[in-house]
């Protein structure tokens, strides 16, 4: 099932103790940010304007 970015915000901000990682990147790349370094659980994501 594919969600939009309403669904998804609302499912974050509904239960945000229980966000697997991988889900979290996922949506930062959905809302426009860029992976620009990082490895394991230490990611950096950046706006480009």
């Amino acid at each position: 099932m594919q969600m939009n970015k309403r669904e998804i915000y609302e499912e974050l901000k509904r239960n945000p103790k229980n966000v697997r990682f991988d889900v979290l990147c996922r949506t930062a790349e959905l809302f426009g940010f860029i992976f620009r370094v990082g490895k394991g659980s230490h990611r950096i994501y950046v706006k480009m304007v």
